[in-house]
């Protein structure tokens, strides 16, 4: 796979090749994470992407459903959020994918 990409700033390239890199690194020590990159799609991120030459495309094998658009993140009481107990917040306008839904739809497990 050939990935370009066009039409972004230097500190959004040094961003994506250090995620690049993180993952590199993940695979290589054998652990997993989530990683994320910040998409300011209403700020200056414009990206122009090709990969081996043609425009990306969203995959069919996945649905909205099976995508991470909202996380709960948990957040303790202190003295300067002034919170009484622990709070739950929703927060929205995430984007996760996971490749081993995509992997079972392609060759289901037996």
């Amino acid at each position: 796979m050939v990935i370009k990409i066009d039409n972004i700033t230097e500190a959004q390239a040094i961003a994506l090749e250090d995620m690049l890199a993180t993952w590199e690194y993940l695979g290589e020590i054998g652990t997993s994470h989530w990683t994320a990159f910040f998409a300011d799609g209403d700020g200056n991120f414009r990206p122009n992407i090709l990969i081996d030459g043609h425009v990306p495309q969203k995959t069919p094998l996945l649905t909205e459903k099976d995508l991470i658009n909202h996380v709960k993140i948990k957040v303790a009481p202190t003295k300067a959020n002034g919170l009484c107990e622990t709070m739950w917040y929703e927060e929205y306008g995430f984007y996760m994918i996971d490749f081993n839904d995509i992997a079972r739809r392609i060759k289901p497990e037996e």
